[in-house]
């Protein structure tokens, strides 16, 4: 795949790209103007999304901690969609609407329309997320909704943040490990606390590849769990502070 990055004017209403005489409009839209918080967490697209529970844990935590949960969603269940909706209203989250093709009719309870993409195009959003906010925020993660990262030498995110990049102000970003967790989990709303779900947390011995939190003005791009378009020797890696998944 070839990315193409060129100049356009400054505030264009059309986009195309030609070739050989046939013309193909490219829609856009146009980069944030305001963000709710200094830092954005990137959701990676949610299909089929059912799992309420970590939902509700990793927007809770992330409000705590200053930083603000940007949703991509392709489908979920409809009672977990208008709770994130009630969220929405208040602030805590903003969704935004990913690929959604509506098929006419299927062979299978639901259809994947990005079956044939890498990893459901999971990269495409989350640069979109990137360019969207990268002229308003401080720092942008791009992580899944059940990466939980809870700051260890700060009580923010911002500060968490600041004090690594103030390190090494030539790095692009800074690079989580990710730690797998167990927790007991509780079918009635009612009966969620954070009380519980820390009690039973059992930390598991396995450690996977971690996800990264970028400097929006040093990133144009990005993938999974970092750019591979950027030098690897300017990113930080975090050795004392671990994601919980």
């Amino acid at each position: 795949m070839t990315l193409v990055q060129a100049t356009t004017l400054d505030n264009p209403e059309t986009l195309s790209i030609e070739s050989h005489g046939t013309s193909v409009q490219i829609p856009f839209k146009k980069p944030r103007s305001w963000s709710r918080s200094p830092v954005i967490m990137c959701i990676s697209p949610q299909f089929v999304a059912e799992k309420w529970q970590i939902f509700l844990m990793n927007i809770h935590v992330v409000r705590r901690y200053g930083g603000h949960m940007h949703i991509y969603v392709t489908s979920m269940v409809e009672e977990l969609f208008n709770t994130l909706k009630v969220y929405e209203r208040w602030g805590s989250v903003t969704l935004d609407y990913w690929v959604r093709m509506k098929f006419l009719e299927t062979q299978a309870p639901y259809n994947d329309p990005m079956r044939n993409v890498e990893w459901r195009n999971q990269a495409g959003a989350q640069t979109d997320c990137l360019l969207q906010y990268k002229e308003v925020a401080d720092f942008i993660t791009f992580f899944d909704i059940d990466d939980i990262l809870i700051p260890r030498l700060s009580h923010n995110y911002h500060q968490e943040f600041s004090s690594h990049f103030q390190a090494i102000p030539s790095f692009h970003s800074i690079f989580y490990t990710k730690r797998d967790v167990a927790v007991q989990k509780v079918n009635n709303v009612s009966d969620f606390s954070f009380r519980h779900i820390f009690s039973t947390m059992v930390i598991r011995d396995e450690i996977g590849y971690g996800k990264s939190i970028v400097n929006p003005l040093r990133y144009n791009s990005t993938w999974i769990h970092h750019s591979f378009q950027l030098p690897i020797e300017k990113m930080y890696k975090v050795w004392n502070t671990e994601l919980i998944h």
